[in-house]
């Protein structure tokens, strides 16, 4: 399964939902311009959630068998940027080359 992953908008509704830096996968829900997204953020600092990877791997996982968190949301689209695809089979990531940039500075502000 290939997961989307998404980073909020800067100065969006979004970009105060998350933890700066949280890894953030989801799915559009058809045509309605909403995307339920599953995010992890390391709010209580585990040692094995620092990379990003690994945050990615946790909120993937969620998302992909629907387990029952609290760290799930309905956004808008408008309010995310997609900027690459997790495959869930590999759990290997692929960012968007033209999105490098958003993706770094989104992923510099964990642990800030």
């Amino acid at each position: 399964m290939l997961l989307k992953i998404y980073i909020p908008k800067p100065n969006s509704p979004a970009e105060t939902a998350f933890i700066p830096g949280s890894a953030i996968v989801g799915t559009p829900i058809g045509d309605t311009g909403t995307i339920v997204v599953d995010a992890e953020g390391n709010k209580y600092g585990a040692s094995n959630m620092d990379a990003y990877h690994e945050r990615l791997i946790c909120a993937g996982g969620r998302h992909k068998d629907h387990y029952p968190t609290v760290a799930r949301w309905r956004m808008r689209d408008e309010d995310l940027i997609e900027i690459g695809l997790l495959n869930t089979d590999t759990w290997m990531f692929k960012i968007n080359p033209e999105s490098v940039n958003d993706y770094d500075n989104w992923i510099s502000r964990y642990g800030s």
